[in-house]
């Protein structure tokens, strides 16, 4: 049994086409389970209505892309679901996909398909993401954006993409789901680092496929869960020991994006996620004694980029920015 865990805050125009794709696929033990972030567009009523083989879950309030998640993890496995297939509600699945993903996974790793651009009505062969990259200052991308989708191949990958992954349910059993306190935006970071940390790998599947309807939003409040859950991502997840060792480069890290959000019209945001950040470090700091550490920093630290490679960060002097960067690591990498 798959558990499709699909979460909605006023998705409704996504809706039909991303669960009649599910609902088609050549996989047919499935529970789709759709949580409801207390949408205002009529959400819920909308699949009630049209898709009755859905299980809706309706959240009194707007609990994030985290906690909206971890509704639905827990339904799943008290359906004792094997496996937990998360997806966003702006993608379009192959009718092979699911199938192809729990053909290549085990319960001691993690699956992503290849995310395809679905752009103008259309699905193309361009990459959204093979997999997203984490650079060791907290930063993560999607990688392979806009390249061809021929160029994929089967491999071990830093972090699965929240758009959509396949996770067994032992991960969750002996493990926290998503992390609530990031609300939206890097809790797949935090979710993919935990589980290579305790013993998942994660990989790419480039045949199972998914389309999604990306759209790199630039609402300024974005910067403010970015900037805030990068800093807690790394407080939580990363040793003491390469805490202070990347501590220089990410003071200047810091500095920089500061001088960025002046110029960005996001001052305000940036200022506001670090003050966040102090107030929620408390709570952060005592979740590192939860975190499952059967791998330490040395042994995973291959799957750190040197780079800031976003192709949405596209600021004057970034090469330049980013040979200090990898000069940095290198110089600190043998001692992690």
């Amino acid at each position: 049994m798959v558990a499709v865990v699909i979460v909605g805050y006023n998705s409704k125009e996504f809706l039909g086409e991303c669960l009649q794709s599910v609902l088609d696929s050549s996989y047919n033990q499935l529970q789709v389970i759709f949580v409801d972030n207390n949408s205002s567009d009529g959400s819920a009523q909308y699949i009630k209505e049209n898709f009755s083989d859905v299980l809706v879950l309706k959240s009194e309030k707007n609990v994030g892309f985290a906690g909206g998640n971890n509704l639905g993890i827990k339904k799943a496995l008290e359906l004792n679901s094997e496996y937990l297939f998360f997806l966003n509600p702006d993608t379009v699945i192959d009718k092979n996909c699911i199938k192809l993903l729990v053909e290549g996974t085990n319960h001691k790793s993690i699956s992503q398909p290849l995310i395809l651009l679905h752009q103008d009505g259309n699905k193309t062969n361009l990459i959204n993401t093979w997999g997203n990259d984490l650079n060791y200052l907290g930063i993560s991308y999607c990688s392979g954006y806009m390249t061809e989708q021929k160029k994929a191949k089967k491999s071990n990958i830093p972090l699965a993409s929240g758009a959509a992954f396949l996770a067994p349910k032992e991960f969750f059993e002996t493990n926290d789901g998503f992390d609530e306190d990031f609300f939206m935006y890097h809790e797949d970071v935090d979710l993919s680092w935990r589980a290579r940390e305790a013993g998942y790998d994660i990989k790419l599947s480039p045949d199972a496929k998914v389309w999604h309807k990306y759209n790199f939003s630039r609402n300024k409040k974005k910067f403010f869960f970015i900037e805030r859950n990068r800093l807690l991502f790394l407080a939580k997840n990363f040793q003491i020991k390469t805490i202070l060792l990347i501590l220089p480069a990410l003071i200047i890290q810091e500095l920089v994006t500061l001088i960025f959000s002046i110029f960005g019209g996001w001052l305000h945001y940036k200022i506001a996620s670090f003050f966040s950040f102090l107030y929620l470090l408390p709570k952060i700091i005592s979740k590192r004694k939860t975190i499952n550490h059967k791998r330490s920093d040395r042994e995973i630290k291959k799957y750190l980029s040197t780079k800031i490679n976003s192709p949405f960060i596209q600021a004057p002097g970034i090469s330049i920015y980013n040979f200090w960067l990898k000069l940095y690591w290198d110089l600190i990498f043998r001692i992690i």
